[in-house]
């Protein structure tokens, strides 16, 4: 048999580190597997794609409960998923049962959602991701459940050892991944970008839709809001709202472009009853950015795509919201030159 890669992620930021790490041949032959935050276009962009959507079924001390869930994730795998096979390249977000139960005794590689993820959830402070994934290893469970679920159950963030290879753009220091291979992508900047096959440029651009007059329009703002998807995420709509209007306020309209996170589907301009120049288009900040599109200012609430600029920063911090930094807590400053730290 064939050896095949297989991409399951949950996130733009994931698939586009997949494609700067991928050989121009596999970029087509890749067999991808998306949840339903990745937009339905991106199915039909690249030429082997599968979009998911996780049952909603209950995960609870219950043996009954565990057995019906078991059975109707096998039936759904069977009709709507590749059978792995012993020789197959998986690369993937491992932070969902679905795909925990899916990979089962396979290896893997883990794809990074942010630099340093896994130190910043699980090792240098408190976070809700922790508490899951510690609640979840400490369930009581029956013999017959890793038999059924597999070994991978309740392990996020590549905290089990089955996540053998990292996809990385930071060598992570967690302690816990101290002896996993790592495949660390150069800087994303202009230079590995020229460093691509045309093929694999244009590949890259088809697949996030990014065409000429796109790039005409962002070249017009001098200041580029970078959101984040805090409202569902980790707060209230509310919340959300009265941070981004303390933010956006705060600057010229006529040279402020609101880049909107993928995942971040708030109506800002509806909401704040102004006509915002906007790019919804679910591309990575990274992306624009090796392409060199330049930016005068970023400004963020603590976004980690600013780690690739080479501009003027507005830092907000989590602090700018106590509901917001109850969740998060204190996020490391970017360690760039041209840095505000802005306090309002």
């Amino acid at each position: 048999m064939k050896e095949r890669n297989i991409c399951i992620v949950n996130t733009i930021y994931a698939l586009f580190l997949y494609l700067l790490n991928a050989k121009d041949e596999e970029i087509d032959r890749t067999i991808y597997i998306f949840n339903y935050s990745i937009p339905q276009a991106f199915e039909y962009r690249v030429k082997k794609g599968i979009r998911y959507k996780n049952p909603k079924c209950l995960f609870a001390s219950n043996r009954l409960k565990w057995k019906l869930n078991w059975l109707i994730y096998r039936l759904q795998f069977l009709f709507k998923l590749p059978i792995l096979r012993g020789k197959d390249k998986i690369y993937m977000q491992d932070h969902e049962h679905w795909q925990q139960i899916y990979v089962y005794k396979h290896e893997y590689t883990f794809i990074e959602d942010s630099p340093n993820i896994c130190f910043s959830l699980l090792v240098k402070g408190h976070s809700k991701w922790r508490e899951d994934i510690e609640a979840e290893l400490n369930l009581k469970k029956p013999l017959w459940f890793s038999v059924l679920y597999g070994p991978l159950y309740g392990y996020a963030f590549a905290t089990h050892k089955n996540a053998s290879s990292l996809l990385l753009t930071e060598s992570d220091p967690s302690e816990y991944l101290r002896d996993r291979k790592r495949i660390l992508l150069p800087k994303l900047d202009e230079k590995l970008w020229s460093s691509f096959s045309d093929y694999k440029k244009n590949r890259i651009l088809q697949i996030f839709d990014i065409t000429e007059s796109d790039l005409a329009s962002l070249k017009k703002s001098s200041v580029w809001l970078l959101t984040q998807p805090l409202y569902p995420d980790l707060i209230s709509r509310e919340e959300h709202k009265k941070i981004y209007e303390k933010v956006i306020h705060s600057y010229n309209q006529e040279e402020l472009m609101i880049k909107t996170h993928p995942r971040d589907h708030f109506d800002y301009c509806g909401e704040f009853g102004k006509d915002f120049k906007t790019f919804r288009k679910p591309v990575p900040q990274q992306l624009l950015s090796m392409m060199g599109l330049k930016i005068g200012k970023a400004v963020t609430v603590y976004s980690s795509a600013v780690n690739q600029l080479n501009c003027d920063l507005d830092w907000y911090g989590t602090e700018i919201s106590t509901e917001l930094f109850s969740k998060v807590g204190h996020i490391p400053i970017p360690q760039l030159e041209k840095i505000n730290l802005i306090n309002i």
